[in-house]
């Protein structure tokens, strides 16, 4: 399936040109630099997301950047990551793309979060949610209310954390994310071993 996708990725960003709708470009680039990242080419997923700030301008600059701190982050590389998001967060607030900024305020939730800084990352994802309800996006939802979950088990809230572990079951329910039912169960279990007997 990795595979197909990255070939019909690596089809489609061959027949571009610089006259191409520049969204259509940046979407095409993220989506085949995020498939490098899977597959473990990482060096190769920067390469190109970088080749994207030589042309990309407004909305899709954020985006790019936003792709930036995520690869930095999936590398635990977290102070480059924590630097990418800021970037993406300024450049998702000056150009206006308002459906990347819940996203980018999670990834600068979970550097914070590493670095322990917990009241940063809570701060964080109280901004986020706030964006992912106006634009009606259960996909970073459930990313950020994971997140909160983490940050209440840091904090010894247990009971909270476990609520909002099943308010992020039900939205996956909800709107039938198989990949992500079986990353959440996993996820979840890892946090349930932290849990005090």
């Amino acid at each position: 399936m990795l595979k197909s996708a990255t070939k019909e990725l690596e089809a489609g960003h061959g027949l571009l040109t610089p006259q191409s709708a520049l969204s259509t470009r940046v979407d095409l680039l993220v989506g085949l630099a995020n498939l490098r990242r899977y597959e473990g080419a990482v060096d190769e997923a920067y390469r190109l997301l970088h080749d994207g700030l030589s042309y990309a301008h407004g909305a899709e600059m954020a985006y790019l950047r936003f792709a930036i701190a995520l690869t930095r982050h999936h590398d635990k590389d977290y102070a480059e990551a924590t630097d990418a998001a800021l970037l993406a967060l300024s450049a998702s607030r000056r150009f206006e793309n308002r459906v990347v900024t819940p996203y980018v305020l999670c990834v600068l939730s979970k550097c914070h979060l590493h670095h322990g800084l917990l009241d940063q990352a809570e701060s964080c994802l109280g901004e986020g949610l706030e964006a992912a309800l106006d634009n009606q996006d259960p996909r970073v939802q459930c990313q950020l209310l994971a997140t909160r979950a983490e940050i209440a088990l840091r904090r010894g809230q247990t009971v909270f954390a476990q609520e909002l572990m099943e308010n992020v079951r039900d939205l996956i329910k909800l709107h039938s994310y198989p990949l992500w039912h079986l990353d959440f169960s996993r996820t979840t279990l890892e946090q349930l071993e932290t849990l005090p007997e």
